[in-house]
């Protein structure tokens, strides 16, 4: 990830999308990660920026996140309320349709709903870490 960061090490008005287009509002374990279906999108704390879940073809153990971005270490760090992937790149910000957010937020309400009752996401504004006590992040 340090290489990968070192094309924006320069632009520091980027650090906070950055960061926030790695971060879910939801603890997803490897367990539950590899039980999404494929295409399943998920809302992260950059408003309007969506992780798409996909497998890889090469292998089903391989999950990859926005263009092809490979989960390489499920589960690198785990607490009571965070859990880290790490992952084999920088997750770069790409356009979106509204119709991508109608779906991500769908899924998301499917995916909290059965894993964290009381969590809602919301689209029409960025998140705040203070509303959620559970996170996942991607790095």
């Amino acid at each position: 990830m340090d290489e990968a960061m070192a094309s924006h090490i320069g632009n520091v008005t980027e650090y906070s999308d950055i960061l926030r287009r790695h971060l879910v509002p939801c603890k997803i374990m490897w367990s539950h990660l590899v039980t999404l279906e494929e295409g399943t999108l998920i809302g992260t704390y950059q408003r309007g920026f969506i992780l798409n879940v996909t497998k890889s073809l090469a292998s089903s153990d391989l999950f990859l996140l926005n263009n092809g971005v490979p989960v390489i270490f499920p589960d690198l760090y785990n607490s009571d309320w965070l859990v880290v992937h790490g992952i084999g790149d920088i997750l770069l910000d790409t356009t979106i349709t509204e119709e991508s957010v109608q779906h991500a937020e769908s899924s998301s309400s499917k995916f909290d709903h059965h894993h964290h009752k009381n969590h809602h996401h919301h689209h029409d504004r960025a998140y705040n870490p203070a509303e959620h006590s559970h996170f996942s992040a991607f790095h």
